[in-house]
């Protein structure tokens, strides 16, 4: 077994990917990321690093506190033949479509914008070492 298969196998556990989402075709939901954002400094959270996709499907992203000020205007790095979005009730909450016509690891930032109007771009997944990404197989 190869390091990366052997990394995707620790990575589930009883259905679930062990960073607390569940797999679209594990129970035919779509998988729920809420976002942190604060500033300063310029910090994002994820609840769910790794959206794993089992067939074509939707990824929800919601602010995890929705009193927050800011809203999502759209993701970075997502190839557009495979993924499209929407942002919806007023910036709180923002749908990837996803075709999964491919599989594969598919990194991708956010682009919100905060309540003073200033636009912030969560850290690229060459930063970070534990980056969002939509997993499909």
């Amino acid at each position: 077994m190869s390091s990366t298969s052997r990394k995707t196998a620790k990575t589930r556990k009883n259905g679930k990917e062990q960073n607390g989402c569940e797999c679209s075709d594990d129970n035919g939901k779509s998988p729920i990321v809420k976002v942190t954002f604060t500033t300063p400094p310029d910090d994002f959270a994820f609840s769910c690093q790794v959206a794993c996709m089992g067939a074509a499907g939707k990824v929800l992203m919601h602010q995890a506190n929705p009193d927050d000020d800011w809203i999502f205007l759209h993701t970075n790095g997502l190839p557009t033949s495979q993924f499209s979005e929407d942002v919806e009730g007023n910036g709180k909450t923002m749908i990837i479509t996803d075709k999964n016509k491919a599989p594969g690891d598919f990194y991708y930032t956010v682009t919100i914008r905060d309540g003073q109007g200033c636009e912030h771009t969560s850290p690229d997944h060459r930063i970070v070492t534990t980056p969002p990404m939509i997993r499909n197989r």
